[in-house]
């Protein structure tokens, strides 16, 4: 990773610009060969018409989306013990008290930055059988290497199952790049849906679903092989300080059938009622020991089920020596107190935080405050003195745009959820929660790296920033919106 020695502050008004040639372009030979995966599954043979008949039976009873689907569940998945956590202060009492699939030991690797896209194509050119692609963005010369490889997969037979955000890019620059991507999908013949937001609660109490979004960033490829994280896959991001984790073992099975679970909800709206934004109750496993490999679980945000939230205030409240964060947007009072809560009995806590000062890329131009929402966080780790610091971009246009959490350096929470309130409740989201393994550990030391070079520490708020903040108060209060 680049060093900051000698960096004086970013210009960031201009974004990458577009047609600058990625370093990672398709046609660079693979860097390695294709492995076998970690374990002896393949994918599992989904009938279409039993996901259908699933999804549509979750619809309509949602108080039984826990249970497990047993025409579509791996025999291997072992079930781990039940274990009901007992609620505390730091965990109020409307949220679930439970998590709802299995730990499982899976290969799990650690990508960042730069090497992100290139996985990704590598991975991608292994596909023998079965593609399934959930995004939230596919646009610019990013968007369009992917594509190709989807396109040539699925001219050699292999089944593409591509989903993307409705919203299509929404306005600006973004929505430029992906009508790149949607023309040359278009003209090569390979449909794409998009995810059914209209089944997601809503609980914003003026936008209502206005600005809802399918976040996911999710690959599965032969049921063999998952790919999770935070990176977007448009121009805009390429130079972003982000996270990808490859999977291989029996989770990628359950991502399989959660992503062929979404392809098959129905288009238009249910006749059943909305459901609300309030979590349902969610089964909980207890806590895995890992012996080289991680024990890995999905934690979801979708129709049937919102289990990240309720996962991070547990690991918030049982970690014992650090809880270290590089979070792109954090805005939940809840977990913004749990961190308070952890610091104040001696917990390292430790919060990095992206200073949202980039130009928007979805807005089409029109003005954003800086520091939107993460200022309200930023003035409450303040009041408390939890360490809390923006993060000091490297590259003109940078963000840190991951959505990580790290306990005790050896359990993490890694995905595209953002830690805000509308991320836990209304979003299509999904993260992976890690125990054990290498990847815990490496995540804290590139934490730790970026806390000592590249990080900007600050004392106290502007004038102009309590301002901010007070905006932010009241539109999450009276709007909704974070």
């Amino acid at each position: 990773m680049s060093s900051a020695c000698g960096i004086t502050k970013p210009d960031f008004n201009p974004l990458p610009t577009p047609a600058a040639t990625p370093r990672w372009r398709l046609q660079d030979p693979v860097a390695t060969p294709k492995p076998s995966p970690s374990s002896a599954l393949l994918e599992t043979p989904i009938n279409p018409q039993v996901v259908e008949q699933e999804a549509e039976r979750l619809l309509q009873h949602p108080e039984i989306f826990d249970q497990s689907l047993p025409e579509l569940t791996l025999s291997d998945i072992a079930e781990l013990p039940i274990e009901v956590a007992s609620p505390t202060a730091e965990i109020p009492a409307h949220l679930p008290k439970q998590a709802s699939t299995t730990f499982s030991s899976n290969q799990v690797e650690l990508f960042e930055d730069t090497a992100i896209y290139p996985m990704t194509l590598e991975t991608l050119s292994w596909a023998e059988r079965h593609i399934q692609v959930d995004l939230f963005v596919l646009g610019g010369e990013v968007g369009l290497d992917l594509a190709k490889v989807l396109v040539q997969k699925h001219k050699e037979g292999v089944r593409v199952d591509l989903m993307l955000d409705p919203n299509l890019g929404f306005a600006g620059t973004t929505k430029t790049q992906v009508d790149k991507v949607i023309k040359y999908l278009k003209n090569e013949g390979l449909t794409f849906k998009t995810y059914p937001l209209h089944h997601l609660p809503s609980n914003s109490p003026l936008l209502k679903e206005r600005g809802q979004i399918d976040h996911n960033k999710l690959i599965v490829v032969d049921g063999a092989w998952g790919l999770i994280g935070g990176m977007n896959y448009f121009d805009h991001a390429q130079h972003n300080r982000d996270v990808m984790l490859r999977i291989s073992g029996p989770l990628v099975g359950e991502m399989q059938q959660m992503m062929a679970l979404d392809w098959a909800l129905p288009p238009k709206a249910s006749p059943t009622p909305r459901p609300s934004a309030t979590p349902f109750k969610l089964l909980d496993t207890g806590t895995a020991t890992a012996r080289g490999r991680s024990q890995a679980r999905i934690l979801k945000v979708d129709a049937f089920e919102r289990t990240v939230k309720q996962r991070l205030l547990t690991h918030i409240r049982d970690a014992r020596t650090s809880i270290f964060l590089p979070i792109f947007e954090l805005s939940d009072h809840d977990v913004v107190q749990a961190l308070i809560a952890a610091h104040r009995r001696g917990v390292d806590v430790r919060v990095l935080m992206d200073p949202k000062i980039v130009a928007d890329k979805y807005a089409a131009g029109l003005p954003v405050p800086s520091h939107m929402p993460n200022i309200v966080a930023m003035s409450d780790f303040l009041d408390a003195k939890v360490p809390a610091r923006w993060f000091k971009p490297w590259q003109s246009g940078q963000e840190l745009h991951m959505k990580v959490a790290i306990f005790d350096r050896q359990r993490a929470i890694v995905g595209s959820t953002n830690f805000t309130t509308r991320a836990f409740t209304i979003l299509r989201e999904t993260s992976v929660e890690l125990e054990g393994g290498a990847v815990p550990a490496a995540l804290a030391d590139r934490f730790e790296q970026d806390w000592a070079e590249h990080s900007e520490a600050i004392t106290a708020l502007t004038p102009g920033q309590k301002l901010t903040a007070a905006t932010v108060q009241h539109i999450k209060k009276h709007v909704g919106w974070w």
